[in-house]
């Protein structure tokens, strides 16, 4: 990567590499915004802006948000499989009522 950095990140004990092609995105364009997976399980959104002495860095982890969002679509499936179950009962309650009044 570039030569010298500096950073308040480790990965263990190790100081995480930033993409050089990101940097050199942000070279072009004076900040880009993009995810950045250091290693499997782990990911980041992150925003890199160029400064006169080089370039800062931030970023957040996903796996919170992508726990929120799974547990989302859970909760939608149960509601979904709730209503369907009880929209077939209902349907059945119906049924029987409807052959019991018209017999």
């Amino acid at each position: 990567m570039y030569e010298s950095f500096s950073t308040s990140g480790m990965i263990g004990n190790i100081k995480p590499n930033y993409p050089k092609g990101v940097l050199d995105s942000v070279d072009k364009n004076g900040y880009v915004k993009v995810t950045w997976q250091p290693q499997t399980g782990l990911r980041y959104a992150t925003v890199a802006i160029k400064t006169n002495s080089g370039y800062i860095v931030a970023g957040r982890s996903l796996s919170e948000p992508e726990k929120l969002i799974d547990n989302i679509g859970k909760l939608v499936f149960e509601a979904w499989l709730a209503c369907a179950i009880f929209s077939i009962i209902a349907l059945v309650i119906i049924y029987a009522f409807i052959k019991k009044v018209f017999k």
